[in-house]
């Protein structure tokens, strides 16, 4: 009697357990195709504990149909080739609501011939972990668009204010103090533009759209010494020869 309790009582702590984590344990029978579930993955699936028999063909029927594949070829997979898995995958509830499961087979059953009787596993409710993962995503892209399309507009606002300074130092007759007054705001749009265009090669990079190829470093040089060898107000003096 005192087994018996202990037993009843070690019973309803994981059950509670299971109930908090939505968590459920299930066992499949390989001869019968039945399933025997805990009450929580009764629970998970919007049943009442053993109000429902379970089984191999009623759980592909209630997978979202585009996941059914997958979860079918994970369980055939465990059976034949002893691969166990861990897969997530939609349910699809009486009321019409999709429900995210992770489901894990870690055991395999075989019998004293060595074919498989029993696959065993268990179920989680990861519903409110996809959502806030498709939130996350959704802010994300949202965030990717809205810098693209700054970018793109400053990018074209600077590009018209530096083109109006370069010519400007180029066709206008200036003192080196007028030079130094145009020369600062050319290179203020300058570093923003810079800044807009690094700024897009981290996120391509974080993304691993980031292509590594060869560059020629002396072309780089020979388009940047043009740019910082006429800065106004500084004596800069470059002597640069390119090899080929």
């Amino acid at each position: 009697k005192k087994a018996e309790k202990a037993l009843i009582k070690s019973r309803a702590i994981l059950s509670r357990a299971q109930s908090i984590a939505h968590v459920g344990n299930w066992a499949w029978d390989l001869k019968t195709n039945d399933m025997q579930w805990s009450d929580e993955i009764y629970r998970i699936f919007g049943h009442e504990p053993k109000y429902l028999r379970p089984g191999y063909h009623w759980l592909m029927d209630h997978i979202h149909p585009n996941d059914r594949k997958l979860a079918g070829d994970a369980m055939a997979a465990a059976v034949n080739d002893n691969r166990l898995f861990n897969i997530d995958y939609r349910i699809l509830m009486a009321d019409g609501a999709t429900k995210y499961i992770n489901c894990v087979a870690d055991k395999l059953r075989r019998d004293e011939e060595g074919r498989p009787i029993w696959l065993y596993g268990i179920v989680q409710d990861i519903t409110a972990r996809k959502k806030v993962e498709e939130a996350l995503k959704e802010a994300k892209a949202q965030a990717e668009l809205y810098l693209d399309l700054m970018g793109h507009d400053i990018n074209n606002m600077n590009q018209i204010g530096i083109g109006f300074l370069e010519l400007a130092l180029d066709t206008v007759k200036l003192d080196d103090r007028e030079r130094q007054m145009i020369s600062k705001p050319l290179e203020a749009l300058q570093n923003s533009t810079r800044l807009i265009s690094n700024v897009r090669k981290l996120q391509r990079a974080k993304d691993g759209g980031l292509v590594l190829h060869e560059m020629d470093i002396g072309e780089t040089l020979s388009r940047l010494i043009p740019q910082y060898s006429r800065m106004a107000g500084r004596n800069i003096n470059i002597n640069y020869k390119a090899f080929h």
